[in-house]
């Protein structure tokens, strides 16, 4: 279907015309990094605790699953809040609500670095996931707002290897800071983080939502159009294949410490190893997509895809049956994350192609469930799994056999959809 043209459509080649002329001065190298960035908010408030909650646990006294309620807590509280970030700024704009959110990132981090007892850490990380889901949203959104068409995709994609890329050294980053502090010297280089990204958006970040056209919260309005998302098959079917997918790798992220202490036989602060092989995959299935679907010459890549991703767990499945240990138990979760690279994009892609008058709600909601699944994946299973090898293995093979079943189903109604009409 053609897109209406618009204020902010571009002729091919073209630079996009910034909104309301408050972009003006920025290079797209600076508004690439500007936007990019704050859909990496997510990976500096997860990704850097993970090798801090063993000392964290040491610190404080408590349990080894209470430290992990910091992460679980943190995804739960992005989850819920995902569903109304898109609603809040359509209605209060862009940059206030940056600025809005990294002020309680700030202020929170500071509370972290200062607290001295686990339950203050779960309320403050709990205030922090608010606010963190606004980083991914805003990003989107700010591109559909300067870019459109071809542009906007190519935008797009730039920030998604931007976002994927920075993860695999903040782990690393972390472990090192933990290594020389503690696990409050984390807190602390999050705080400068978000006191730096502060001062920066203010001074750069554009308004790229002119009053005009913000949209008022309907109460009635809104609930019906959540209604028509989630009751739409072709839309929760991906989604949740999608979801299911991205926690098969996130199984070992989650279970990070302790996977690399007792199975791979390193330090819990050389967590990044778990990191770098699932970052590196990403961006290799993100980027071999397109040259992916030329190679295979067909118009639907999932099959494919899904065969790497089945190919990494039965070499993953067989590591953890046969006893393995060491550094080849990282070998398939690079594999895995390729396979999940390749599918990302299709699955996003199909489930928001039936809601492009409602992309930014059906994104949220996108963005909901994968936190859930992350939230459950943090907080029940991987405590429950991460001492049993082939416990994790078999857990994250039945996800994606799950989702692939799911895109099966899906892939047949499309088709049915199409012959029946």
């Amino acid at each position: 279907m053609r897109s209406q043209p618009s204020r902010w459509t571009v002729a091919p080649g073209e630079p996009a015309a910034p909104a309301s002329n408050l972009a003006v001065g920025l290079s797209h190298t600076q508004l690439l990094w500007l936007v990019g960035l704050l859909g990496a908010w997510p990976g500096f408030w997860s990704d850097m605790i993970f090798p801090a909650l063993v000392s964290m646990q040491e610190d404080l006294r408590v349990s080894a699953s209470a430290a992990q309620q910091a992460v679980s807590l943190f995804f739960i509280a992005n989850a819920v809040m995902c569903l109304v970030h898109g609603i809040l700024i359509d209605a209060w704009g862009r940059r206030r609500m940056a600025l809005a959110a990294l002020s309680v990132l700030f202020i929170t981090s500071v509370l972290c670095a200062l607290a001295t007892r686990i339950e203050h850490i779960w309320v403050l990380r709990v205030m922090q996931g608010m606010v963190i889901g606004l980083g991914h949203i805003l990003c989107r959104t700010i591109i559909r707002d300067l870019y459109s068409g071809v542009q906007a995709q190519h935008m797009i994609g730039q920030t998604s290897m931007l976002q994927t890329m920075v993860p695999i050294l903040l782990p690393a980053l972390a472990g090192w800071l933990t290594v020389q502090g503690d696990w409050r010297a984390v807190f602390w280089a999050l705080s400068a983080v978000a006191l730096v990204a502060t001062c920066a958006y203010w001074r750069w970040l554009p308004e790229t939502l002119p009053p005009e056209r913000r949209r008022r919260m309907h109460p009635a309005a809104v609930a019906s159009q959540y209604r028509q998302v989630v009751l739409d098959s072709h839309f929760v079917r991906p989604t949740i294949a999608h979801g299911l997918n991205w926690s098969a790798m996130f199984l070992y992220v989650a279970a990070g410490p302790v996977f690399i202490q007792q199975w791979v036989g390193r330090t819990p602060t050389d967590v990044y190893l778990v990191f770098a092989p699932i970052m590196l995959g990403l961006v290799a299935g993100l980027y071999l997509l397109p040259r992916w679907s030329r190679w295979w010459n067909q118009c639907d890549p999932l099959p494919s895809c899904y065969a790497v991703l089945l190919v990494a767990h039965a070499l993953n499945l067989l590591l953890a049956l046969w006893g393995h240990t060491g550094m080849a138990l990282l070998l398939p979760l690079g594999l895995c994350s390729l396979g999940i690279g390749l599918c990302m994009p299709v699955l996003i892609g199909r489930a928001l192609q039936p809601h492009a008058e409602r992309s930014g709600l059906a994104a949220s909601l996108q963005m909901f469930v994968q936190y859930a699944f992350m939230a459950v994946t943090a907080g029940l299973l991987a405590p429950h799994l991460w001492d049993t090898l082939p416990g994790l293995a078999l857990t994250s093979a039945a996800m994606s056999m799950l989702s692939l079943l799911l895109t099966r189903a899906d892939t047949r109604s499309r088709v049915a959809q199409v012959g029946g009409g």
